[in-house]
Order: structure tokens, then sequence, then C-alpha cells
């Protein structure tokens, strides 16, 4: 990730990307404050808003359905599903 360093106070023109002198953090310079572009300009300025990377994954997901009926002619008939999925990459 890289988000957004929150810079208090005022800049001058030029500074964090901003065209006009004023408040250093605002939504116009975002991608300049940003943890990545900080910390190297010269590769951060290809990038934009980074959400998240990563090189793998897990995940898991089960689920159970069940049903039950009961007819008119005194008989039951019970239904049961379940699926198990894994994924690891």
């Amino acid at each position: 990730m890289s988000p957004v360093v929150y810079i208090p106070g005022n800049c001058v023109a030029g500074q964090y990307g901003l065209t006009a002198a004023g408040p250093c953090s605002n939504t116009s310079n975002v991608n300049f404050r940003r943890r990545l572009y900080l910390a190297d300009p010269a590769k951060a300025q290809y990038y934009a808003a980074v959400t998240s990377f990563g090189d793998g994954g897990n995940a898991n997901y089960n689920a159970l359905l069940l049903s039950v009926q009961h007819r008119f002619t005194k008989n039951y008939t019970l239904s049961a599903n379940h699926t198990w999925s894994h994924c690891l990459t």
C-alpha cells in the first residue's frame, strides 16, 4: 500500500506538487504525498493510487444447506448440500 501522508501547514508553490502557495495537504496533490513518492520521487511518479499488492493470498469458503420437507402422505424428504473450497496462491 502507498497511503497518503498528511502534511500540516502551508507550503510554497512547487512543493509537494502544488501549483500555487496554500495548504500542504489537499486533494490536488494526493499522489505527491504518498509514502512511495516521498521515498523515491523518480520511480514513484509512474504510480497513481496503489491500493494493495502482493504475491499470494489465502481464501476459505464453507457452506451448508439443509432442507426438510413433510409431505401430506406422511413421508419426509431430507436434502443436504455441502460446499468446501480452499485456495492457496
